[in-house]
């Protein structure tokens, strides 16, 4: 053996943490983990929405695509409707006489 061998003391030098281990410090606090499980805390966890299957969902999903395209297809022959009306009532408030009129 060499001569740093024999200085080694039989028992292993530990250095005191000033942090407790992990394990330790989950199981001396309890008030903290109850914390975690509050409900604030479950309202606001996103949770996946439940879907019907493709099968049952097919006729609700054309009818509500079918309702949202006639109602997109009205709003724009109005506002086509309506753009017609002002280039008309535009139109008519500027008239220019083309000849001049004699009193």
């Amino acid at each position: 053996m060499t001569s740093f061998a024999k200085n080694l003391s039989p028992t292993p030098i530990t250095a005191d943490s000033p942090r407790p281990d992990f394990g330790t410090a989950g199981q001396a606090e309890p008030d903290k983990a109850s914390h975690r499980a509050s409900d604030m805390v479950k309202k606001g966890r996103p949770e996946p929405a439940l879907k019907p299957s493709p099968a049952l969902s097919h006729e609700v999903d054309g009818t509500a695509f079918d309702a949202a395209w006639k109602d997109e297809a009205k709003a724009a022959r109005r506002d086509a409707f309506k753009a017609k009306r002002r280039a008309q009532a535009a139109q008519s408030k500027s008239r220019a006489f083309k000849r001049a009129v004699t009193r």
